[in-house]
């Protein structure tokens, strides 16, 4: 993969503006979202923008931290391989409530690894 590992790298606000949603010949998309209680959660969807939503209401109903970046890689055909191979590179750095503790760098060094790993 080339040096840049994240196609969209910012606010929830623009995912959509900045990311089109995948059609199945193109796969989907590796999201890691950044929450404000300091943990990431990684999510394999076609859709972000329409996932960043579904996650902004149950923020409303159960009180579930705001999201305050989105990174998105992708997309990829086997985008939901990517992402449980991401869990079992990661899984050092998962927590109880099943989000991951883990810094950028790291996140972005394990996200470049897996997908050169799985492209080529």
């Amino acid at each position: 993969m080339e040096d840049k590992v994240w196609l969209y790298d910012g606010e929830p606000e623009y995912v959509g503006i900045n990311i089109a949603d995948a059609t199945p010949e193109e796969g989907g998309y590796l999201v890691a979202l950044e929450l404000e209680d300091g943990t990431t959660r990684l999510v394999a969807t076609r859709q972000p923008a329409k996932y960043i939503a579904g996650w902004k209401t149950n923020i409303r109903r159960f009180g579930a931290p705001e999201i305050i970046k989105v990174r998105a890689a992708g997309p990829f055909l086997q985008y939901e391989r990517i992402k449980r191979t991401m869990a079992g590179a990661l899984a050092s750095y998962l927590d109880e409530s099943g989000a991951y503790r883990i810094d950028e760098s790291t996140l972005d060094d394990a996200v470049s690894r897996v997908i050169s790993a799985l492209q080529s």
